[in-house]
């Protein structure tokens, strides 16, 4: 799921170059860094899982996550809903900034497109999210796919527990103050 995430996503970076002006290259930017943070976050999700073992092949292999590692589905609800673009995380922010350079070029249909394209990959986020939250294991593949060997505890890194736990945060501190990232990407720009 990530891979097709990630070809959507830089689907809205190219949409917003396509608009050619110096606010649309800053969206963009904003956008590619706000990418940046959800994907380390996403992928470092996996590391943990894979460092234990946990076969993650399958969305229903995240079922009961919440009830087995809160802290983990935390993580991974905050990266789905800022990737889905829902407010108030660094994602909808991006998307925000990349539709209105699209509108003030009067791309009018492209940027409803992209919009109605956003609004149906909800549906896909949110289902991971249902998995984590509200399935259960009922069936014997998924059940031995989330337990651990041995005491049946996760070990973290704790240099990564604690890069995940700073960027969490960074997530939604930039979705909440998102001037400083744009500051950032103006200066880049200009």
């Amino acid at each position: 799921m990530l891979a097709y995430s990630a070809t959507a996503q830089l689907s809205y970076v190219l949409l917003s170059l396509s608009a050619g002006t110096t606010q649309a290259y800053i969206a963009s930017a904003f956008y590619l860094i706000s990418y940046l943070l959800m994907s380390l976050l996403a992928f470092s999700f996996l590391a943990i899982l894979s460092n234990n073992k946990i076969n993650c092949d399958n969305i229903r292999d995240l079922s009961n996550l919440n009830d087995q590692y809160p802290i983990l589905a935390l993580i991974l609800l905050i990266v789905l809903f800022s990737l889905a673009g829902l407010p108030p995380f660094l994602g909808f922010i991006a998307k925000i900034f990349i539709f209105e350079a699209l509108i003030k070029q009067h791309m009018i249909w492209q940027t409803c497109l992209a919009l109605l394209l956003s609004v149906i990959s909800v549906y896909y986020y949110i289902n991971v999210i249902k998995v984590m939250y509200f399935e259960q294991n009922n069936n014997k593949i998924s059940s031995q796919t989330i337990k651990l060997l041995g005491n049946g505890k996760l070990v973290i890194n704790k240099s990564l527990l604690t890069i995940i736990i700073f960027f969490s945060i960074i997530l939604i501190l930039l979705g909440l103050m998102p001037n400083f990232l744009f500051d950032i990407c103006t200066g880049i720009i200009t």
